[in-house]
């Protein structure tokens, strides 16, 4: 049955309607957007190096010995596993191993400043073959086949062939493991818009790769049609027959979802101008302005910009990936060397331009004011704290209501929101974490969070064992008073009503108790008890 249920949860993902572009007359596209949905990774670029593609278009490109473009690459060099073109030269003087060098750190400043606009660090990922996150890889991997092209099979080296677009399935892997959503249908790898001012902007052939056509590797997407035929013969294995779900019951809810797939009769807000070309070009947003009247350019701790300021004073200049050492002969132009910003703590960005949120800020809003999700407001995480916020309705709804027997704070314990809660303030101060964009400043040093965890487990222990002790001590007080309360409500000559008293109170912890007060002393006659005419033993 589990089979069943994972397979039934990616066919549904794989087969989910999505607001599709529609085009209302041959020149104009119109795109629909969904209400319900939240925008995730929808950058300017959408993918690494897109803009980049038509000036590469417009290079001569060369075959080469695929093993040297390896040799020489750093960035690249596990990703290109065949045999890659590079630019003809321009400067007859230039080698083989500076083109290769220049490719690379165009590759380089390309994922760098990619990872930037989806608020990623950089310098966490400077090996990204070595990464355990499958975004990172797919994203490395793409722009790797931007800037290093699949030449032409059996071809010569130095013979001119024309650039190769990366193949579709090498987009789309990036957007399947990154989840870029656009909320209108235009996070997608074949394309041909038009943006204002820009031209065309075209997207990835549509061919998946291995293929001559394209660069790229092999994709391993399962698609729609395949999900659906394993989920139809899962069907036959692990639905039990007796009991539980039957397959006509699974079979009409697949057709039924199949049906029901068709869109909404309804207006829906639509645009012209897909979503992610709206946003603002992380390239622009942070490009590099010398002092004076300098055109803007990316990175100020390139060659160009390296004797001027850099970082924005907030930083310095460093070696992205070291390179080995080489002997070159006077007036020779040495190893390209690639470096970026390393900002200080409190700022990032790759023009150390932007403040990072405090991680002692978050965490002692987590503390106390965690259970109503400003923790999670001052991250920029929106959409957590309306979750937090409305998790606490209904303990708030119960305590107002007077339907609580255990007060606000056991079903605030009681709830999910309590979990969360917890959760949040040992992840916020553990470690720093993300934000809606970057990591958060460190300026919570960690004896203190351990201290601070210390002493407030402690005595919230310690508050409940004392809260616990009082109630227990509460009930006990209780039960005496209401035991002599009988005692004295019920007269000695009466032992029949008192015994009924005594058994119409149940669950008190008093059937021990004595049916009237004893009064007498050694000697003395028994009580007037009932015996129904039998004779008393003396």
């Amino acid at each position: 049955m589990g089979i069943l249920l994972l397979l039934l949860g990616r066919l549904a993902s794989s087969t989910q309607v999505k607001f599709s572009q529609s085009s209302s007359s041959e020149d104009s596209t119109i795109f629909t957007q969904n209400p319900v949905c939240v925008q995730r990774n929808c950058i300017n670029p959408l993918t690494p190096g897109l803009t980049d593609l038509p000036r590469l278009e417009g290079l001569v490109w060369q075959c080469t010995n695929g093993s040297n473009v390896r040799t020489y690459a750093r960035f690249c060099n596990a990703a290109i596993d065949y045999d890659a073109a590079i630019p003809s030269p321009t400067n007859a003087t230039a080698s083989m191993d500076q083109l290769v060098q220049a490719q690379d750190s165009a590759a380089s400043t390309m994922y760098y400043y990619h990872l930037a606009g989806m608020g990623l660090e950089g310098w966490e990922n400077v090996v990204p073959s070595q990464s355990s996150s499958h975004c990172i890889k797919s994203l490395y991997q793409l722009t790797c086949y931007t800037y290093f092209p699949k030449q032409e099979a059996s071809c010569a080296v130095g013979k001119q062939v024309p650039y190769s677009r990366p193949c579709r399935n090498a987009c789309q892997s990036y957007l399947d493991k990154c989840e870029v959503e656009c909320c209108d249908n235009t996070a997608q790898c074949v394309f041909d818009y038009q943006e204002e001012g820009a031209g065309d902007i075209t997207g990835y052939v549509n061919v998946d790769g291995p293929s001559a056509l394209c660069t790229g590797s092999g994709s391993n997407r399962m698609t729609a049609p395949v999900l659906l035929l394993l989920t139809l013969f899962s069907l036959n294995l692990d639905v039990p027959r007796r009991g539980g779900i039957s397959k006509a019951v699974l079979v009409a809810l697949l057709a039924i979802c199949a049906c029901s797939l068709q869109g909404c009769q309804f207006s829906i807000p639509s645009h012209s101008v897909p979503n992610w070309l709206k946003a603002e070009n992380y390239l622009l947003e942070y490009s590099y302005v010398p002092p004076g009247d300098g055109a803007p350019a990316l990175n100020s701790c390139s060659g160009e910009n390296i004797a001027t300021e850099v970082c924005s004073g907030r930083g310095h200049c460093e070696i992205w990936q070291h390179t080995a050492m080489k002997l070159t002969a006077a007036g020779e132009p040495g190893p390209l060397v690639t470096s970026f910003c390393k900002c200080d703590p409190a700022w990032t960005d790759p023009e150390c331009r932007t403040r990072r949120k405090s991680q002692i800020k978050a965490f002692f809003l987590s503390i106390f004011t965690g259970l109503i999700g400003l923790d999670r407001f001052y991250l920029g995480q929106i959409a957590w704290g309306i979750i937090k916020l409305l998790l606490i309705l209904p303990p708030a709804i119960v305590n107002c209501w007077g339907w609580s027997s255990g007060g606000w704070v056991t079903w605030v314990a009681a709830s999910p929101l309590f979990g969360f809660w917890l959760t949040d303030i040992v992840r916020i101060g553990s470690a720093p974490i993300y934000g809606r964009y970057y990591r958060v400043h460190a300026d919570l040093p960690h004896w203190v969070f351990v201290l601070i965890i210390i002493v407030l487990f402690s005595s919230a222990g310690l508050l409940y064992s004392v809260n616990s002790y009082s109630k227990y001590r509460n009930k006990r007080r209780a039960e005496m008073l209401h035991v002599f309360q009988l005692d004295e409500s019920v007269k000695p000559e009466d032992p029949e009503e008192f015994i009924k008293s005594v058994q119409h109170v149940p669950g008190q912890g008093i059937w021990h108790q004595r049916p009237e007060k004893w009064t007498g002393g050694y000697g003395s006659t028994l009580p007037n008890y009932p015996n129904a005419g039998a004779p008393v033993m003396r």
